[in-house]
């Protein structure tokens, strides 16, 4: 949907609908890409499965300020984004753009980058005891895992 408003002597158009909020001048110079970004935080958070309070609390947002990004009523500024791409590995192009990938291929599977990104925010869960007990295993550990679940028949496991 657009509608064009009159201030002082630019004319000025909203595209407005879940995924685009811009604001462009009558020389075509998009201006604001913050909002625009700022409306894919949604999308980040619904691919992790985080309450507004969860995703922002890494971030020093609160669950308010996570909504207004969302809504594109406020501005994903660029210290907070540089926290969002960091802290849960969120493509800038993507965020910028909406092109390539949601999540950057840090682990080489989007599967992987979602799990870690959650992983990372999470303390003392089982999850990530888990997790940190696998990384300590040895190469002898992960081949008798390997043969354990292999005998198990996982449909996943098998190579």
């Amino acid at each position: 949907m657009y509608r064009s408003t009159k201030e002082s002597e630019e004319s000025h158009y909203f595209c407005h609908d879940f995924l685009h909020l811009s604001l462009i001048f009558s020389t075509g110079k998009v201006v604001f890409l913050m909002f625009l970004a700022g409306s894919r935080v949604k999308l980040v958070r619904l691919a992790l499965s985080l309450s507004p309070a969860a995703f922002g609390r890494p971030l020093n947002l609160s669950r308010q300020q996570v909504l207004q990004l969302e809504e594109c009523s406020a501005p994903l500024l660029p210290p907070v984004e540089d926290d969002l791409c960091n802290t849960y590995s969120v493509n800038p192009q993507w965020l910028h753009s909406g092109q390539g990938p949601m999540f950057s291929a840090a682990y080489g599977s989007p599967l992987l980058d979602r799990f870690f990104a959650v992983l990372t925010q999470e303390h003392n869960t089982f999850r990530r005891r888990y997790v940190e007990s696998l990384a300590r295993m040895t190469p002898q550990q992960w081949a008798k895992l390997e043969d354990t679940i292999q005998k198990e028949g996982f449909p996943d496991a098998q190579t």
